[in-house]
């Protein structure tokens, strides 16, 4: 039967959430006698704190000016109790109280358990108005089992709500902890803000029995909810209880901004009581981080605020403030007035005759609460004998109508399962040959994935290859170049110096001027060829062994096979190999590259400046860069091709010798290393070669 009632609670939530929601429209409204509507409310179970003022306006009105015989009930029941309603909204508690009890005396002679126990509920608000805990936690656990005898969901959980309200309200913090906890076993969602109080409520305890990461939580669900609904004020609230346990922990600069944020909405609800609290624990912090001014600022706007009608807690807090502050004015005579003034009222709050009030709450538990259990448990044992009997009869009658229909059912299901014995054999081999086709599917695809590999390999193999043999073909054009030109031209000047030698008259005059000629051209020639003969050898020293450079001992070897040139034109060298000072490489190609770089550095000098050349090394991941650095003639690089600066027999300045062959090797030595070159200059300001070129 579970199954039942959880409809009949949807139904009654679909029912009251328009109420709580606020909405002014009820059934009954329109009925000729409101208090006739009214009564009937609370008879199907209407929660009467969801009223409207408009409503209850009227229905007072009308109760005050109606008057029904002793013989009517429901209409005395009703009159009496919206009028002790009304006066408890308006704490007139000597005029609420009276009407209440005689509703209670209507509502049993009409013996139904939703008229009783909202008198009860009425009772026990009043009670708690007036102090008066053992009494309120009396009628508002009676009410409490009516509601769970009438199996009214969503009354009983605000009975839980309340009832946990009273326990914290008298310190019994594990009481209290254990309503609350029902309350939100149940769906709370019609009760949005009595279940943001419930979060803020275990929150509070938790905070006051020293558990605060715990206390954070609550207040941090609380605080979320808030948001989701957009309800502002309980989230100020919350996020100001995050901010006191802040508070507890010393965590000052945390706790500032969300005191203030609920101080600020407490002032726009004008909730004085709160906002007193609020500043007071505000001023207090500033106290205690000795910022007097800012305590002081917030003192005035207590004052300000200070009027007769704030709660206790609230003038508390506000003297104990007006206690810290003369303490920190070190105006000790006022301080010690303040302080017995905040002693004495404290004192009076915990009273002898309230905490007498408090022990009764605790005792209440034994002496009430549990003779109410047992007379509900052993009507509960009743109805279950009651329901048993019924039953048994039931299943002698269903099992007599279902017997033979369960045994058709039985004939079925060997049916089916043999239908299904076989489904699933075909679905066995089905998926057996599935699988098969998946493992054929993923070997296709391996050997698919193989073979792009493959492909992309021998594509970057073959492009490895096209880009050697470019490389070789721009060298052959070179050579091509050189045997065409550079051997082409001495020899033709050897030709026709021997064709027209005398040779009749080998003492001419004219044949000593043609030796001379036919000797350089001799040594052009020779000269070319050396040329030719240490490209080769550059070349081929690749096979040369790599071994362990250190950069500055092999910079120091070059220098020395110039030091006539630097001496010369007082030329200054500044190196630093402190980030990478070993490389292992060919040295004869490093000494080589060093010794042209430097060397055409001291060449190409400007003449206003003498020559200065930095050198230095760095490494990134396995490649070290060598920088070579110059403040020599420079050149105009958005101008000039680079095979203008690399390219053999290549020359950027014309005024000084040169053979255009020194950056060339140091290219073709860098490139077969593994490196790359390349060079930063400006016209006039000189120039940056840098070279890239593996550590191993």
């Amino acid at each position: 039967m579970n199954w039942i009632y959880f409809v009949a609670f949807i139904v009654q939530a679909i029912i009251f959430v328009p109420s709580i929601a606020g909405q002014d429209q009820y059934a009954w409204e329109n009925e000729p006698d409101i208090i006739h509507g009214y009564y009937k409310f609370i008879a199907a179970g209407g929660d009467y704190d969801t009223l409207s003022p408009s409503i209850l306006e009227r229905l007072v009105y009308k109760a005050n000016a109606s008057y029904y015989g002793p013989k009517l009930v429901y209409e005395n029941f009703g009159k009496n109790h919206l009028l002790a309603y009304h006066f408890l909204q308006h704490q007139e508690l000597s005029e609420a109280k009276p009407y209440a009890q005689i509703a209670l005396r209507w509502a049993t002679k009409i013996s139904d358990n939703y008229y009783t126990a909202a008198a009860f509920r009425i009772l026990s608000d009043i009670y708690y108005q007036e102090g008066r805990l053992d009494s309120s936690l009396h009628y508002k656990t009676r009410a409490l089992m009516l509601y769970q005898q009438l199996r009214n969901q969503l009354l009983a959980n605000i009975m839980y709500y309340q009832i946990g309200t009273l326990y914290y309200t008298a310190n019994d913090y594990d009481e209290a902890l254990y309503y609350f906890v029902e309350f939100f076993k149940r769906d709370t969602r019609a009760n949005l803000v009595r279940t943001l109080q419930t979060y803020n409520y275990i929150g509070r305890i938790y905070h006051f029995i020293g558990k605060h990461q715990l206390a954070i939580g609550y207040f941090q669900q609380a605080a979320t909810i808030a948001k989701n609904y957009g309800i502002q004020q309980w989230l100020a609230i919350s996020k100001g209880n995050v901010g006191k346990v802040y508070v507890s922990q010393q965590q000052y600069q945390k706790a500032i901004p969300l005191l203030e944020m609920s101080y600020l909405s407490a002032i726009a609800h004008q909730d004085t009581s709160l906002a007193i609290i609020e500043n007071s624990i505000l001023a207090e912090v500033y106290w205690k981080m000795r910022n007097r001014s800012k305590m002081e600022l917030l003192v005035k706007q207590i004052e300000q605020l200070y009027t007769a009608t704030i709660n206790p807690e609230a003038r508390l807090a506000y003297m104990r403030c007006r206690y810290l502050f003369s303490k920190a004015k070190a105006d000790w005579q006022e301080a010690l007035k303040r302080l017995e003034i905040y002693k004495a009222f404290g004192d009076s709050l915990n009273s002898l005759s309230y905490r007498q009030s408090l022990e009764q709450v605790r005792m209440l538990s034994i002496t009430a609460i549990q003779p109410i259990k047992e007379e509900l448990m052993s009507k509960k044992i009743e109805a279950s004998e009651r329901q048993k009997n019924w039953l048994l009869w039931s299943s002698f009658v269903f099992l007599s109508i279902v017997t033979p229909f369960i045994f058709g059912l039985w004939r079925l299901n060997l049916k089916y399962k043999k239908t299904n014995l076989a489904l699933k054999n075909t679905q066995y081999e089905i998926s057996l040959k599935n699988r098969q086709l998946e493992e054929q599917n993923k070997q296709i695809a391996l050997q698919a994935a193989n073979l792009e590999q493959v492909v992309k390999q021998r594509t970057r193999d073959l492009q490895t290859t096209i880009n050697v043999l470019n490389s070789h073909n721009k060298d052959l054009e070179q050579f091509s170049y050189i045997i065409s030109h550079n051997i082409r031209s001495p020899i033709t000047q050897i030709l026709g110096l021997v064709n027209i030698f005398n040779l009749q008259q080998p003492d001419d005059p004219f044949n000593v001027e043609i030796l001379k000629n036919l000797q350089k051209s001799a040594a052009s020639l020779d000269q070319v060829i050396k040329d030719l003969n240490t490209i080769i050898s550059t070349r081929q020293g690749l096979d040369s062994f790599k071994e362990k450079v250190e950069l500055e001992e092999l910079l120091r070897q070059v220098l020395l096979g110039i030091e006539t040139n630097i001496a010369a034109t007082q030329a200054s060298i500044q190196y630093d190999f402190t980030l990478q000072p070993v490389l292992y490489t060919i040295r004869g190609y490093m000494h080589s590259i060093l010794y042209n770089l430097i060397s055409n550095a001291i060449k190409y000098r400007a003449e206003h400046r003498k020559p200065h050349i930095v050198i230095s090394s760095d490494y990134l991941g396995n490649f070290c860069t060598l920088t070579v650095a110059d403040n020599g003639l420079g050149m105009d690089l958005q101008n000039i091709d680079t095979y203008k600066i690399f390219g053999l027999y290549q020359r950027m300045h014309t005024h000084t010798e040169g053979k255009g062959l020194g950056l060339y090797l140091v290219k073709t030595q860098v490139e077969s290393l593994g490196g790359t070159i390349s060079v930063e200059s400006q016209l006039g300001e000189g120039s940056v070669f840098r070279i890239s070129l593996p550590l191993f």
